[in-house]
């Protein structure tokens, strides 16, 4: 992926990257391949797997300064991207 000069990179935590892994090698690649077995995950491990995408698609939709915004507004999407994570806290 290119990258403009007034990006910036955004820093990912070893627990956020780890949780992230989780969500995609255990709980998507189970349901998108469809593995054909019993499967279990805490609601709270789904929903701080929820919430760390929403951080970091938060921060790299408005801090990276990698993306323009073209089709859909910018400050929508930004209010849209906070009232899901408000609602996801809002269940902890």
């Amino acid at each position: 992926m290119g990258g403009f000069v007034h990006s910036r990179p955004i820093p990912v935590s070893d627990e956020d990257m780890s949780r992230l892994e989780w969500l995609h090698e255990e709980v998507r690649n189970e349901y998108e391949h469809f593995v054909p077995k019993f499967y279990l995950a805490s609601a709270d491990d789904l929903l701080r797997a929820a919430e760390t995408c929403l951080c970091v698609t938060h921060e790299i939709l408005f801090s990276s300064n990698n993306v323009l915004f073209h089709e859909m507004p910018g400050e929508q999407l930004k209010n849209i991207l906070q009232s899901v994570l408000q609602r996801l806290r809002a269940k902890k």
